[in-house]
């Protein structure tokens, strides 16, 4: 399982198999306010908003890839992914 942790001095995306064991951090660099979490089983892909540095953002289950997908969301609050489409609602819109 992945989640979001929105801790203000070290925020990151966090990751454990889901009986918690194994727990370790997946991203923890350029992060403000990560939320909005969604996983594609399919492509491998984990998307998430942040709020905090106004992205969204994508990287593979493997932790390669790491790549931006737009930088002017006000403040991202859910994300989703349909085949090659990513949706997102804004907070502040």
């Amino acid at each position: 399982m992945y989640w979001t942790d929105w801790y203000r001095n070290a925020p990151a995306i966090e990751t454990s198999n889901m009986d918690g064991t194994e727990r370790e951090v997946f991203v923890d660099t350029g992060l403000g306010l990560p939320n909005g979490l969604t996983l594609d089983i399919q492509s491998q892909q984990i998307c998430w908003g942040d709020a905090g540095v106004r992205k969204i953002e994508c990287i593979r289950t493997d932790g390669i890839g790491r790549r931006v997908i737009t930088e002017d969301a006000q403040y991202p609050f859910d994300v989703s992914l349909y085949g090659n489409d990513v949706y997102y609602s804004d907070w502040s819109v």
